[in-house]
Parts: C-alpha cells; sequence; structure tokens
C-alpha cells in the first residue's frame, strides 16, 4: 500500500470511529437506560465474582464444559456468574452476539443453549441465524437479536474484565472477592477440575 492509499484508509478509519461517537454520543439517555441487560447469573450482588472465559473454538474450553456446567449450580447460589468471551479465534466473535442474547433472554436455558453454540462452532465458523435457529429448535427457543450497541459495549466490557485480572488464555476461571480483593485463578484443564473449582471459590469466601 503506497502512502496515498494509507492515509485514505487512516482518514476513513477516523471518519467511522468518529460516526460511531456521534451516534453513540446522541443516544437518548433514557433509551439507552432502557435498553441495560444483565448477562450474569446467579447472586448478582455477592462478594463474590466468578468470571469463566472461553473461546468457541478452544478444544480445551469444550473439554471442560462439561466440569464447569456440573458445577455452575453451586456457583451460581452463592456467586455472580458471568461468562466472558475472549477471543483466541478471531472467528469466535461471530457467535458473541448469540451468547449474549441468550445469556440476555434465556437464562434458564443458557446453559443448555451454550452446549448448542459448541456443537455449532464444529460446523462453522461463520454460523448464519438460520443456522443458530435450527440448532436451538428443539429448545423451543427463538434467537432475539440484540442492538449493535449493546453487544458493542457488552464486548468492550469483556475485554476490560480480561485486562483487570490479565486473561490471556483459554478457558480461564476467575474467582474474585470484591470486597476483601482476594483472587484464585484457575487456567487450563489441568486446573479447571471439580476439586479446582471448589477450593477456589471456597479460597476467596
Amino acid at each position: 500500500m503506497n502512502r496515498h492509499h494509507a492515509f485514505k484508509a487512516l482518514l476513513l478509519s477516523l471518519a467511522v470511529f468518529a460516526t460511531l461517537l456521534v451516534s453513540f454520543a446522541g443516544f437518548p439517555e433514557r433509551e439507552a437506560a432502557a435498553i441495560q441487560h444483565d448477562f450474569s447469573f446467579g447472586k448478582t450482588k455477592s462478594n463474590v465474582e466468578i468470571y469463566i472465559f472461553s473461546d468457541w473454538f478452544c478444544p480445551i474450553c469444550m473439554k471442560v464444559e462439561p466440569i464447569v456446567e456440573t458445577a455452575i449450580p453451586t456457583l451460581t447460589q452463592k456467586a455472580k456468574v458471568t461468562f466472558v468471551d475472549k477471543p483466541i479465534y478471531p472467528e469466535s466473535m461471530n457467535f458473541t452476539p448469540y451468547h449474549l442474547s441468550f445469556a440476555a433472554y434465556e437464562k434458564e436455558k443458557y446453559l443448555q443453549l451454550r452446549k448448542a453454540l459448541f456443537g455449532v462452532a464444529k460446523k462453522t465458523k461463520n454460523p448464519t441465524v438460520a443456522d443458530i435457529s435450527a440448532a436451538i429448535a428443539p429448545l423451543k427457543v427463538n434467537y432475539r437479536q440484540l442492538s449493535f450497541m449493546d453487544v458493542t459495549q457488552q464486548m468492550g466490557k469483556f475485554q476490560a474484565i480480561a485486562g483487570q485480572f490479565k486473561v490471556a488464555a483459554t478457558p480461564t476461571l476467575v474467582f474474585f472477592n470484591t470486597k476483601t480483593k482476594k483472587t484464585r485463578t484457575l487456567v487450563g484443564g489441568n486446573e479447571i477440575t471439580a476439586d479446582g473449582i471448589a477450593h477456589a471459590l471456597k479460597s476467596v469466601e
């Protein structure tokens, strides 16, 4: 790319960014408040927060998913639990809008829907709404699309959380006590076990 084309590309990027800023800044506060979603599970006011970082194409994430799923009923009784998309593979971001929709609207069936998303990820890197709808049809759930703003804001929050706890790999589980600041992190299949999860939770309570 020559200097002229590079300069044009930079201008285009800046223009798009400026447009997004104007759009977001001009969004009425009442409307912005009206579309706030809760993407977490369990005791949302608990001092203990648990962040489950995963990537939809991460083989170890798929391997430990049944362990995490089994632990969720206990974890949600004692803590605020958030499933965080940490894209290691770029195509994983194609699944984030669906994941967020199910976390916001289908909490009771979320784990089953999550399993369905992992199933779709084994078949395609760029799922269509039709692909997702077919996968979740047995669960009698309809996909409800979130706004562009909802998705991008939450993706930004996910990135900030990953930065806060210095998460660089998936799967990673972070246990954090907001009051005492105690933190315990489990990374990979060797650490994310039933016993490992139980001990980590107890260490920050």
